[in-house]
C-alpha cells in the first residue's frame, strides 16, 4: 500500500533527522500521538531507554520480566499503572492471567 511505503520512508528518514510526515499521514496524526522507536540490531543500548521514555509519554510504565533477567530473552510487563514488586511477582507467575 502506498500509504504503508510513505510510513516506512518516514521511520527510516526520522533516523538520520530528515523527516517530514507525508501529507496523507500529518493530516490525520498530531505528533503529541505517536512516538518514533528506532535502533540498529548491532546497537540496542537505547532501545529499552527510548522505549520506557515512549511509553511513559503515553501514561505507560515498564517494568523488567523477573523470570527472563540473567538469559538472552527479553521480557517486560507493560502496565496502565505503576506497580508493586509484588504485583510484579504475581504476573510473573502467571504471565498470561492465571
Amino acid at each position: 500500500m502506498p500509504y504503508d511505503d510513505e510510513l516506512r520512508d518516514h521511520i527510516q528518514r526520522s533516523v538520520s533527522g530528515d523527516a517530514k510526515l507525508p501529507k496523507k499521514v500529518s493530516e490525520k496524526v498530531n505528533e503529541s500521538d505517536y512516538e518514533v522507536v528506532t535502533a540498529d540490531y548491532k546497537e540496542t543500548d537505547n532501545l529499552l531507554e527510548q522505549t520506557r521514555n515512549a511509553l511513559e509519554k503515553f501514561g505507560l510504565f515498564m517494568y523488567p520480566l523477573p523470570s527472563v533477567q540473567g538469559s538472552d530473552t527479553y521480557g517486560f510487563i507493560i502496565s496502565k499503572r505503576k506497580l508493586s514488586d509484588e504485583e510484579i511477582a504475581e504476573i510473573d507467575e502467571y504471565p498470561e492471567g492465571g
